[in-house]
């Protein structure tokens, strides 16, 4: 197996960068708050639940997303490349959990 991937506690393989990104992520959202800069603290916070659904710690980025969602909403102004950015990583959330519950089944079966 490639030195660059590991496994999660599900047999998931993701890389040590989604960790990197995350970190990153992370230092990017403390910036932007300390510029009161909403909509990209709001992109900060989908970038970590990314890194997140990479890491596949999917219940916690759901939650991030759901949120982010709602504050995008809320904006004073209609920003639909936000929305749009929430839509898309809510996608992957789902395409991610419909693995894991597809794998699941497999193993129940091998079982």
């Amino acid at each position: 197996m490639n030195d660059s991937l590991m496994k999660s506690k599900f047999n998931f393989i993701f890389s040590p960068q989604a960790l990197i990104a995350g970190r990153i992520s992370v230092r990017q959202l403390e910036l932007a708050l300390r510029l009161g800069d909403t909509p990209v603290v709001i992109r900060c916070c989908l970038y970590y639940a990314l890194s997140l659904i990479q890491q596949s710690k999917l219940c916690a980025a759901r939650q991030i997303i759901h949120t982010q969602f709602v504050k995008a909403k809320q904006l004073p102004i209609n920003d639909t490349k936000l929305l749009n950015i929430c839509k898309g990583i809510w996608s992957r959330l789902q395409y991610e959990w419909g693995l894991k519950k597809k794998k699941r089944k497999e193993m129940q079966v091998i079982v």
